[in-house]
């Protein structure tokens, strides 16, 4: 009588290839779509960066995309520096 031995199964092992190439592509991805430049701003100086502190009327210009406010009421763009103008004491008021 002869036996015959049967090969040891195999172990299948998980391929990490495919996940490490999917993580590095998503990688690249956000890092391409990433926003590294400085925000566009206006430099504004601080109350206490002058002499005195202001003690004019309040000056709020709202920028909306279908109106401008001045303090809170619609104004319109072109009588805008007109209105501003109404609400400063000297022309060098800032």
């Amino acid at each position: 009588m002869r036996i015959i031995a049967t090969p040891p199964a195999r172990r299948r092992t998980v391929n990490l290839t495919p996940m490490i190439d999917v993580v590095f592509l998503l990688l690249v991805f956000f890092m391409l779509a990433a926003r590294f430049g400085a925000e566009l701003s206006l430099p504004v100086a601080s109350a206490g960066a002058g002499n005195a502190e202001w003690q004019g009327p309040p000056r709020l210009i709202e920028v909306l995309p279908d109106a401008v406010l001045l303090n809170g009421v619609p104004v319109a763009q072109a009588g805008l520096a007109d209105a501003v103008a109404a609400l400063t004491r000297t022309r060098d008021d800032p």
